[in-house]
């Protein structure tokens, strides 16, 4: 699993290595060990807005949360990565959303 910090990913994103979408899955696992306002400081606004939207509605269960996989590896993580990349997203959407909704009553 790689492990960068939420300005790499960023940086790794600007120069096309990853998606926009990697970038966002990334971003929100990111939130489980930054606080979401330290993310959001350098986010351009266009990906602040998503984050917004993919973290309005977070599941209610890490098993109904997203799964990370790749399409056409003939090896790739065991099912223990995956489950530690699985709950990371699910720990990470939960900060976005309360960063979010912070100063809702």
């Amino acid at each position: 699993m790689l492990r960068y910090d939420p300005e790499r990913w960023l940086q790794l994103y600007d120069e096309g290595h990853i998606t926009d979408i990697e970038l966002l899955f990334r971003l929100v696992q990111a939130a489980a060990s930054h606080p979401p306002e330290e993310i959001a400081a350098f986010l351009p606004s266009q990906q602040l807005t998503r984050m917004r939207e993919e973290s309005a509605d977070p599941p209610e269960s890490l098993e109904s949360s997203l799964r990370y996989f790749h399409m056409g590896m003939w090896s790739g993580p065991g099912p223990h990565e995956l489950r530690e990349e699985q709950r990371l997203w699910f720990e990470g959407v939960w900060q976005w959303h309360r960063y979010f909704n912070r100063d809702r009553p």
